[in-house]
């Protein structure tokens, strides 16, 4: 019997909760043994997902249910299901099923003025830092109409987090494009034939079916047709799974959103409630660090009441809203260790990082190895507990390599008002007239922006391209107190 498990605060308040755990550092990779992977592809040559490199030579792929000919068809930080088998090395696999399914798909109908925000098919969509885009640059180079494809999860308040995005065409083309929503039905019609799904009005009349639309059915709709006054027109629609399945037994490896909880011994990653214990490992993290809507991914088995009992976990990010951001070059490289230094930060590159390489419009994976010296980086980052950093994406520009632009994005802290510095991650910053400050999108005076800060709390980033002894002339200053 297979177990489904949409866990509620209320479910998880009545369970058992067991010792913590404390912060140990393992070797790279998962379990050994047969079974599923759930979570994003960080890299390619095979798939690489979960620290785990899978053959995928004799796999079988499905895209959105149709079948799809090889590992080309997925994008970097997809999610996907694998199942196969990973090696007793726990750094290898074979996988023998990939697939993947989007959570939204279709036209943009409105552009949150944060940056931070769309709506697809009025469904409310959250980008940052971390999210992959696909066909375009940035979030504001978007426009409404686009046809985008979302990979993701919806968060512990039903917000959908957007893992990568694809734009997929400008506008709507009339027997091309396919728009693609799941959720739960809300309400259903029969006279109009029309049922909700997230608030989005669908018209199913069009559809011979035998049996009705019920509520709270979890269904899959897909369109060929443009929106109409805010209307769908499905072409079809049928139940789904809202979350993966996993069978008593089986080995387990989840990366998602902490989507419920009520201790770090008991929480639910995508609705599957997961349990630690005393024997549970916790690679670059802490019990501490797990938390509503933490991005973190869990090893173990399947016991016989459908819990992950986990053996290794990793917080991959506590809050996704306070990513750390450098920009620069490499200062030193140990392959032995697997860290880099960039701005005076030691960074931890483990077998999830995602090493990207650009080249113009092209985009590869690398591995630790492609670094060198003098590499210029974009890196995303979390802060560790004993002061490195866990480098979460690390991007190479081959246009940039030669770029005198540096960046840094964390806490503030040694704020000095009257001189207008402060230090970020280490780094000395000092500001001068020249210096442009901005506070949520809008330009103000140096006062004003220091005045705003508040040590060990804000959120900063700074650019700018003159560094000497471990102090850089900022450029800009920008603050988001909505991040704070």
């Amino acid at each position: 019997m297979k177990f489904k498990h949409l866990i509620s605060i209320g479910v998880l308040a009545s369970s058992l909760i067991l010792g913590a755990c404390a912060e140990t550092q393992l070797a790279e990779g998962g379990i050994g043994g047969t079974g599923i992977s759930v979570g994003p592809i960080t890299g390619f040559g095979s798939i690489i997902q979960n620290g785990v490199r899978y053959d995928v030579s004799q796999a079988r792929f499905t895209r959105d249910g149709v079948t799809a000919p090889d590992q080309s068809q997925y994008r970097i930080g997809e999610i996907v299901k694998i199942q196969g088998i990973i090696n007793p090395d726990g750094v290898t696999g074979t996988a023998t099923q990939v697939d993947y399914g989007s959570l939204l798909q279709g036209q943009i109908t409105a552009l949150g003025a944060d940056g931070k925000s769309l709506y697809v098919l009025n469904q409310l969509v959250r980008v940052d830092s971390l999210t992959l885009l696909h066909g375009v640059k940035l979030v504001s180079d978007l426009a409404v109409g686009n046809i985008v494809q979302i990979s993701g999860a919806r968060d512990a308040q039903a917000v959908i987090r957007a893992n990568s995005l694809t734009l997929q065409q400008n506008s709507f083309l009339s027997g091309s494009s396919v728009q693609l929503i799941e959720g739960r039905i809300t309400q259903v019609d029969p006279l109009t034939q029309t049922f909700s799904v997230n608030g989005l009005k669908i018209d199913y009349s069009r559809i011979a079916r035998g049996v009705l639309p019920v509520v709270n059915q979890y269904v899959r709709v897909t369109s060929k047709q443009s929106l109409q006054n805010e209307l769908l027109i499905a072409s079809d629609y049928r139940l789904a799974q809202e979350f993966v399945e996993f069978v008593p037994g089986e080995e387990a490896e989840l990366e998602g959103l902490v989507t419920a909880f009520i201790s770090p011994n008991r929480f639910a990653i995508n609705g599957q409630l997961v349990v630690t214990t005393a024997k549970t490992e916790f690679e670059n993290s802490l019990a501490t660090d797990i938390k509503l809507n933490a991005l973190v991914e869990a090893e173990g088995q399947i016991n016989n009441q459908g819990e992950l009992i986990a053996e290794e976990i990793s917080v991959r990010q506590a809050s996704r809203g306070q990513t750390l951001e450098l920009e620069g070059k490499i200062t030193a490289i140990d392959p032995t260790t697997q860290t880099l230094k960039l701005l005076g930060n030691t960074l931890v590159v483990d077998a999830s990082t995602i090493l990207l390489q650009k080249n113009e419009d092209q985009e590869t994976t690398m591995r630790f190895a492609d670094l060198q010296l003098n590499d210029h980086l974009e890196i995303k980052a979390r802060q560790l507990g004993d002061g490195r950093l866990l480098a979460l994406r690390i991007e190479r520009d081959l246009e940039d390599l030669n770029s005198p632009d540096i960046e840094i994005k964390g806490i503030a802290t040694a704020i000095d008002r009257t001189q207008g510095s402060l230090k970020i991650l280490g780094l000395s910053v000092t500001s001068d007239t020249h210096t442009e400050f901005e506070l949520n999108s809008e330009e103000v005076s140096q006062a004003a922006f220091f005045a705003r800060l508040v040590a060990g709390k804000s959120v900063v980033k700074v650019e700018g391209t003159q560094l000497t002894n471990q102090v850089l002339k900022a450029d800009s200053l920008e603050l988001d107190t909505e991040d704070d």
